[in-house]
């Protein structure tokens, strides 16, 4: 009953199974009593209540995952207790890694990601509405949230959701914006959005690297590969890749010519 990570589960299981009642908002208080500055159980609260009908309890949910700077999803904590099963049953320490790591669970991305889809709907109708204001409160919470999962997340898949809730959100402020008129604020977006569009191009060009490294990987390397995501995070330990810290600077090197009106090669 204290295990954040075990209600994270218990969780998981029923919007899995679509049996989503009392007892699960009975999980999602416990665990924010067990870890409050954890954003993860404010989304879980936010998913019930969109699923009820109940918007404005919803709304005021995502405001509060958008206030807290962390996102702990317990995949780590996962990882290491299937690890310790796997040691447990006989296998070498790189396989135990390897096999943790490779079969995590990630429904609560898609939850996610319906939440993105249900504070769009409401941005949309309140826009539509002409309050603008609260339709902004909206794009702020969504976007906030989606820049702590992409930054906290240790696994691609997390900067990959994030990175959708911050482009949908952004882009509806910039369209509220270019409706009231306010070329200033319409520039800050579009500055928010390059800098989303460079890190999902970094990890285009890393995912696409990862494929050659990853046929030539020793059980060792995968181990320290494993490894270095659960210290760092899987989109440092990428960048230190040999193999894909070349293709970055390649990457860097073409854009920087093209920039400058270069012909490249």
């Amino acid at each position: 009953p204290d295990s954040s990570m075990a209600i994270s589960s218990l969780i998981n299981a029923q919007i899995a199974h679509k049996q989503i009642d009392e007892s699960t908002l009975a999980y999602i208080d416990q665990m924010k009593k067990i870890d409050p500055t954890n954003a993860l159980a404010d989304c879980y609260a936010a998913y019930y209540q969109f699923n009820n009908g109940d918007i404005e309890a919803a709304l005021q949910s995502l405001s509060q995952a958008g206030i807290k700077d962390r996102f702990a999803d317990n995949s780590i904590d996962l990882l290491m207790a299937r690890y310790d099963y796997f040691l447990n049953e006989g296998c070498t320490d790189s396989v135990s890694l390897g096999l943790s790591a490779f079969d995590l669970p990630l429904s609560q991305m898609g939850m996610l990601r319906n939440i993105g889809d249900f504070a769009a709907q409401q941005v949309d109708a309140l826009y539509t509405a002409g309050q603008y204001e609260e339709a902004l409160q909206i794009t702020r919470n969504t976007s906030k949230l989606g820049g702590t999962l992409s930054s906290s997340g240790r696994f691609i898949i997390g900067d990959r959701v994030g990175m959708a809730l911050q482009v949908s959100a952004l882009g509806q402020q910039k369209q509220i914006y270019e409706a009231l008129g306010d070329a200033t604020k319409v520039t800050e977006i579009d500055s928010q959005l390059q800098s989303v569009k460079q890190r999902s191009e970094a990890i285009d060009i890393m995912v696409q690297a990862f494929g050659g490294v990853l046929q030539n990987m020793t059980e060792q390397d995968m181990a320290d590969y494993v490894n270095g995501t659960i210290l760092n995070g899987e989109f440092s330990t990428l960048q230190n890749l040999p193999e894909i810290a070349a293709a970055l600077e390649e990457a860097r090197k073409k854009q920087q010519k093209e920039s400058s009106g270069m012909s490249v090669p």
